[in-house]
């Protein structure tokens, strides 16, 4: 056999960032989805928090798929609606995938990760000792991720320019450096 130099396959930076994240957020005790990147028009303009333009498509191939997703929440939201309507109620997911979305000419992808949690965290029947769903809950696994990714030191958390429609009281903007 002809002698050749072995070189060591490797992930591209941005993969294995993405499945450090996806690792973390599973040993969090989050289970991942995979969502629709084609949506309606209705999901397209919620939580679009840039306000940038909306992608639709011009020959759609549904009349339920007939845009580019600009967010990841109404996703979950679907998922979290379908579950509940099966009887599931506790539901811990996260999403990590990419939006997309038109600001003048420029075509913008964003890779974004969202989590949504709902129901009782972890139990003990032993005890009866059970974590509820709550905002504390989902800043306890933020502050965990930040801190996994070696951000904490850079993070501030505010309640300045929250999104009109969040809550003033359960929501945070979180400030990167």
């Amino acid at each position: 056999l002809p002698m050749q130099q072995l070189k060591k396959g490797s992930y591209a930076s941005r993969i294995k960032y993405r499945l450090d994240v996806s690792k973390k957020m599973r040993e969090l005790g989050l289970d991942e989805v995979k969502t629709y990147t084609l949506v309606n028009e209705n999901n397209a303009t919620r939580f679009n928090y840039d306000s940038n333009e909306i992608i639709k498509l011009e020959r759609p191939i549904s009349k339920i798929r007939t845009h580019l997703r600009t967010s990841l929440i109404p996703s979950l939201l679907e998922v979290l609606e379908y579950n509940k309507a099966r009887g599931v109620e506790d539901i811990f997911i996260y999403e990590i995938s990419n939006v997309y979305s038109k600001n003048k000419d420029e075509y913008i992808e964003d890779m974004k990760l969202t989590f949504l949690i709902s129901g009782t965290y972890s139990g003990s029947m032993w005890n009866n000792n059970t974590i509820k769903s709550d905002f504390y809950l989902l800043k306890g696994i933020l502050e965990n991720l930040i801190h996994y990714l070696g951000f904490e030191k850079r993070v501030k958390f505010t309640n300045e320019n929250i999104v009109h429609f969040m809550h003033p009281k359960i929501s945070a903007v979180i400030l990167i450096d």
